[in-house]
């Protein structure tokens, strides 16, 4: 939940993403830090706070909110043992760990307090806190009921705007179920209940609408497809049965692999409906099919899903190069240069050949003619191209269009007069007019021989 004020938000935790320990799946769960406080402001051992299972090791919380800001101020509610944090860490956008707040000293305050640190050295937006306590200065379970990001949506050194305009964001729910380990039934608990939009979330319990499956063990998944792949930038799970049972996601890759985006050993069990939103590195790759595997052990029961929601933007579908290149790459009529070997042509682009070879570079650019590389004056014979007929599709060739090429540069004999004029034409003493010396296209012979 997040409430405004101009661009400022202040926010409370969303979704535990990790957690050292848990003292029990209830009353002290991990789950209790999220929401706004239940215990504040009293203080004591009391049911609502988050308490590690031991009360003299050193402790984390990983927490996550709704939108990502540039933080200003956090503000923990302490309720029990007040002073044991640490630490307080913020994920930047590359997925490393950004240390915010270091305690100059631990102490252990006998009461209820808001603790709000001076922070520093975040100048980027997140979403992802990391809280890390120290239970042995109390010897006793240091406990922490909430947790309030305040932030602006766009900081000092964060573009307000762009001249690059991004493709909106795309929306998507599940449009089919490829694959599942079990369902509870074909009815209302299959694996089909994940399709389209939820039926059962806010709600919370076992409702006909969502997906369960018929065995409680650690070892359930299910795989989706989407309408069309994104460019993943949020997955939404909305978990209305025993909730916190996800313990990984994967998305499938060009090759038709799983690639792992979320993964924890710490799942949870949590008596009511949330949406799950996991963090994770966002594939190089655009993606239109998740897995989700499931562990029930925790909560010793149905895990059950209503849907699933992939946010992104649409990739984007760039026009195939190959047709152009079709008309670049070994084309007689749209050549430069004939390279001959072994008596086959194959004809190319000097600037091409330039850019891609030193070689090239110094025969074309230089004029540093390899004494292998001679020059022909004649084009020798090369293997034929297929007319415009038999190439589908294809441009048309060379012969086509100007006729077989020449086979010598020598000047053509001019035709007699007689033949130009006639015998009484009364023009014999008019010289004939010559024709014009055709020109041939340069060439390499040899075994690999060139001519610009």
């Amino acid at each position: 939940m997040a409430c405004s004020s101009g661009k400022t938000i202040a926010q409370w935790a969303c979704s535990v993403e990790s957690f050292s320990s848990e003292y029990n799946s209830e009353g002290w769960s991990a789950d209790q830090i999220l929401g706004p406080p239940k215990v504040y402001p009293e203080y004591g051992d009391l049911h609502g706070a988050w308490a590690s299972e031991e009360c003299n090791l050193r402790e984390f919380i990983e927490i996550s909110f709704e939108r990502s800001v540039v933080p200003s101020e956090i503000k923990i509610y302490e309720t029990y043992n007040a002073g044991g944090i640490s630490r307080i860490l913020a994920r930047d956008p590359t997925n490393q760990w950004i240390v915010l707040y270091t305690a100059p000293r631990l102490e252990c305050i006998k009461q209820s307090r808001i603790f709000c640190p001076t922070i520093t050295g975040c100048n980027f937006s997140t979403r992802n806190l990391r809280i890390e306590i120290d239970c042995s200065f109390s010897c006793d379970w240091v406990e922490i009921d909430a947790v309030q990001l305040i932030g602006s949506l766009t900081g000092k050194g964060l573009p307000v705007s762009s001249k690059r305009k991004d493709s909106p964001k795309l929306s998507l729910w599940v449009e089919e179920v490829t694959n599942y380990s079990t369902q509870y039934n074909n009815s209302g608990w299959s694996a089909r209940s994940v399709i389209g939009e939820p039926k059962v979330y806010p709600r919370y319990g076992d409702i006909h609408g969502s997906w369960a499956t018929k065995v409680t063990d650690a070892h359930q998944f299910i795989e989706v497809k989407f309408h069309e792949k994104l460019i993943l930038q949020e997955i939404n799970i909305y978990e209305t049965y025993h909730a916190g049972g996800v313990k990984r996601v994967l998305a499938k890759d060009p090759a038709g692999k799983w690639l792992k985006l979320y993964e924890t050993n710490q799942v949870q069990n949590i008596a009511k409906s949330r949406i799950f939103s996991p963090t994770f590195t966002p594939p190089k790759f655009p993606v239109d099919e998740l897995r989700i595997d499931l562990d029930c052990t925790k909560c010793g029961s149905w895990v059950e899903i209503d849907a699933v929601n992939i946010v992104g933007q649409a990739a984007i579908s760039l026009t195939p190069l190959s047709s152009s290149f079709l008309q670049l790459v070994n084309n007689r009529m749209f050549s430069d240069v004939e390279i001959i070997i072994d008596g086959v042509s194959f004809y190319a682009h000097k600037g091409i050949l330039v850019a891609r070879s030193t070689f090239f570079k110094s025969i074309f650019v230089d004029g540093n003619v390899p004494a292998s590389a001679q020059q022909q004056q004649k084009v020798p014979s090369s293997q034929p191209l297929q007319s415009p007929a038999q190439a589908e599709d294809g441009p048309p060739s060379y012969d086509s269009l100007f006729g077989p090429p020449p086979t010598s540069q020598k000047t053509p004999t001019a035709p007699p007069k007689e033949q130009l004029y006639g015998e009484d034409s009364g023009a014999r003493d008019i010289a004939p007019v010559q024709a014009e010396t055709k020109t041939t296209l340069p060439v390499f012979s040899s075994g690999a021989a060139c001519a610009a």
